[in-house]
């Protein structure tokens, strides 16, 4: 391709922005706003998905726990593996004066590590307690929020004696320590922090604050003992939190040569931290999220492009009127291309700068869910690889569409006027005003020759935009209905009673809940551990009722009533390729037996004890974990269902009488994680009419402009402005109401199914909604949308004067 190709290519080029400037530059907005929208979806999902392992990776997280006799402990911390090693322990504090506060976790440091080069808190608000200050703390956000306390605020916690922290570390338990009868500390707040079991649902039982090295030290002062000793309550002898150089893949290593250092006497007590576990729970929540984020972003995508693909389409095609008279002059069909594609470059260019842009302001929105509480840098991110794939891909399609567009032949009818659609044939004879019979006929029509606008595909980017609107309106609707209603969350009851972690006598709570008069019914819920069932781990719950009858919510069949039945969880029944009324094998340690499967139940995750997953588990009857397991210990946890009446009542007076244990909202966490997505419909819905009602605009300006020799002879015929406006708006309501027809059943339809796969992974059933009254007033707005889109042309049309537009023509 030499200069003589080149120059006519870059004259038409010239003419084509110099007429058209103002069209390419909206043109180029939308596809960049577009773009970018999609572009920082798919960077939210990336840093959503990464955030738990970053944050994980912050914290520098225990990867095993050693004890033992100090020469054999500091010979096992100079062996390679180790990368770091701290002194830290639980210290017996309470909030309360009479140590009836089950929900506070203190934790000290014994060394300067803690908190620091290891378990590393990511503080939010203030700063870290200097370690020589003993009496400033940092304290996790569900304890500000629950205390109402803030930086600087003087929180006070009251020891235990040396006898009851004996008691205490015996035990395990404060049931029977009594009140604190020790020294009471005044301890100032320096810090809020996170740390990754912040990250997971929190629970009611959540309160965790870290003190230095120097409170062990008047920890120890005020019950007469050493710091040794304080740290040694809870372990009989010197022990650390290990960090391993790589985490989990040197832990073989390290045990074998550790174990033999540490002697008969000492034991790497556990492999693993809470913080490992609760990021390994929370990322599956989490993977989830961005899952959706990147669905979310794939149907924006695909919306974006049948809409703008229509308009560049559009675009191209109104200058095929041209091509018979640039080649009859001498240009060949490449430098048509060409000069399509060169125009349309521009556009790609600015379109990718503006994506780009758009993508980085976006991204402080991300992360979304669960991820946000795990995001270690909050604010503006710049994902490079997504950045310049974003731009990349704005630059093909819009290049690679002109392109396909210039080439594809388009094959025009020169000759006769255009014959009326039949629809307007049959309103004509109806009487409509003049304007509304012109402004559809218009719209439907097939004009050839240079009049000849392709109103078909505007019609058809309507629908697609109707279509998504209404899917995300429903989806939306059927997302609402889940959330709001407990029981399909496998909430069949009106409270839980109890704490799973209490050392308190959980028999005298069941036996307190049976007494009273107004409850219906009450069971209680027991973490029994995983059980094989058909060779797989699976978690399970027992529920035995202590008054009346109380069972999971059941999705098909029955609960489990005898000592051979077990009912599974959605996702586990299918993982088993079993079905209700089946026989599955059932072991727990020894144990063997064959089981019938009496129903399919939605998981009781409503605590974080017995998992995350309303899809996974099994549920047994108590008399069954008591053959499985040998014995059953009381529960911990119960769910109460009240008398039919004044259920407030009730409620207030089972507050009164059992104060924290009492539960009403604790939401499982597959469904918190929905509920944190709930915007990504209305986003998707708000990013589609604003793209739709665009490409709507560009379609009647350009319909109208190529129609002026039209309105020209209308207005000439006695057409008003009035008339004009009219007409316009007549284009813009019958291309919409069309757009309703075809779009709305497809909207729906789409809606429901992805809203039916959406509930069959997260175990539910929970059916699709129709938000009837909602797309009723939907498509209404959708029409006076168009209406008021379609003011700006009609008001420049109606100013155009007949003489001028004739004498151009």
């Amino acid at each position: 391709m030499g200069l003589a190709w080149w120059r006519p290519v870059w004259l038409r080029t010239r003419i084509g922005l110099r007429g058209r400037l103002a069209g390419a530059a909206v043109l180029a907005i939308l596809v960049g706003l577009s773009a970018g929208m999609v572009t920082a979806a798919v960077a939210g999902a990336r840093r959503t998905d990464s955030s738990v392992r970053r944050f994980l990776a912050f914290h520098r997280p225990t990867d095993m726990y050693v004890g033992g006799a100090e020469p054999a402990l500091q010979a096992v911390l100079r062996l390679p593996q180790v990368a770091d090693a701290e002194s830290a322990t639980y210290v017996s504090l309470s909030a309360s004066p009479d140590g009836a506060d089950p929900r506070l976790t203190p934790f000290a440091a014994g060394d300067e590590h803690a908190f620091r080069t290891m378990d590393r808190i990511l503080l939010v608000a203030g700063h870290l307690a200097a370690p020589a200050a003993p009496f400033d703390i940092v304290i996790n956000e569900k304890l500000a929020a629950n205390r109402h306390l803030r930086l600087g605020s003087v929180f006070r916690m009251y020891g235990f004696s040396l006898d009851q922290n004996i008691e205490i570390a015996a035990t395990g338990s404060f049931a029977d320590a009594g009140a604190p009868a020790g020294r009471a500390f005044d301890l100032r707040i320096v810090g809020i922090g996170r740390v990754p079991t912040d990250v997971r649902q929190q629970s009611r039982f959540d309160e965790l604050a870290w003190f230095t090295p120097a409170f062990v030290s008047a920890y120890a002062d005020s019950l007469g003992v050493s710091s040794a000793r304080v740290l040694q309550f809870f372990d009989p002898a010197p022990s650390r939190n290990v960090r391993l150089h790589r985490g989990p893949a040197d832990l073989k290593a390290f045990a074998a040569v550790a174990r033999p250092l540490l002697g008969p006497d000492g034991v790497i007590a556990s492999e693993g931290s809470d913080a490992v576990v609760a990021a390994a729970a929370a990322q599956r929540s989490i993977h989830l999220q961005a899952l959706a984020l990147a669905g979310f972003a794939g149907v924006a995508m695909i919306t974006a492009l049948v809409i703008l693909g229509q308009v560049l389409a559009r675009r191209e095609a109104l200058d095929a009127a041209d091509r018979s008279v640039l080649i009859g002059l001498g240009m060949t069909k490449s430098q048509l291309v060409g000069a399509a594609v060169c125009r349309n470059a521009v556009v790609a260019a600015a379109g990718s700068v503006v994506t780009v842009a758009v993508a980085i302001a976006l991204s402080p929105v991300f992360p979304v869910g669960l991820a946000r509480r795990a995001e270690i840098n909050p604010g503006p991110a710049f994902d490079t690889l997504v950045l310049i794939a974003g731009a990349l891909v704005t630059l093909v399609l819009v290049i690679g569409g002109s392109a396909l567009a210039a080439a594809w032949p388009h094959r025009r009818r020169t000759g006769g006027p255009a014959s009326p659609p039949r629809a307007v044939a049959t309103l004509s004879r109806l009487g409509l005003p003049v304007p509304a019979t012109v402004g559809i006929r218009m719209s439907l029509e097939r004009r050839s020759g240079p009049a000849a606008v392709p109103m078909r595909g505007a019609m058809v980017a309507t629908a697609a935009a109707v279509a998504t609107v209404t899917a995300a309106l429903t989806f939306a609707a059927s997302l609402g209905h889940l959330v709001n209603d407990r029981h399909e969350q496998g909430w069949n009851w009106d409270v839980l009673v109890g704490n799973p972690n209490s050392q308190g006598d959980a028999a005298a709570l069941a036996s307190r809940l049976a007494s009273r008069d107004d409850v219906a019914a009450a069971a209680g819920l027991s973490s029994v551990g995983p059980i094989e069932v058909a060779g797989k781990s699976v978690a399970a719950v027992a529920l035995e009722d202590v008054k009346g009858s109380l069972a999971p919510t059941v999705l098909e069949g029955r609960a489990p009533t005898g000592t051979d039945e077990v009912a599974l969880a959605s996702a586990t029944l299918r993982a088993l390729h079993q079905k209700v009324g089946g026989a599955v094998a059932v072991a727990a340690g020894r144990v063997r037996r064959k089981m019938l499967i009496s129903g399919r139940i939605v998981f009781p995750a409503a605590n974080e004890s017995f998992g995350s997953s309303l899809s996974r588990g099994a549920v047994i009857t108590g008399a069954t974990a008591r053959v499985l397991f040998g014995s059953l210990d009381p529960a911990k946890l119960y769910g109460v269902r009240f008398r039919p009446g004044n259920k407030a009542a009730s409620l207030a007076e089972l507050r009164r009488d059992f104060g924290d244990l009492v539960d009403t909202a604790n939401t499982p966490q597959d469904i918190d994680n929905l509920r944190r997505i709930a915007w990504m419909p209305r986003a998707l819905a708000g990013l589609v009419v604003f793209i739709g009602g665009a490409a709507l605009a560009h379609s009647l300006l350009t319909a109208l402009r190529r129609r002026r020799r039209d309105m020209a002879v209308l207005k000439t015929l006695g057409f008003v402005r009035r008339q004009v406006g009219a007409l316009v708006a007549w284009q813009a309501t019958t291309i919409t109401g069309l757009a309703l027809v075809l779009g709305v059943p497809l909207g729906v339809a789409a809606g429901r199914w992805g809203w039916s796969l959406v509930a069959a992974g997260t175990g539910t059933g929970s059916s699709a909604q129709l938000p009837a009254g909602l797309i009723v007033i939907a498509m209404a707005i959708a029409l006076l949308g168009a209406n008021l889109i379609a003011a700006g042309p009609g008001w420049v049309t109606a100013r155009v004067r007949p003489a001028a537009a004739l004498r151009a023509e």
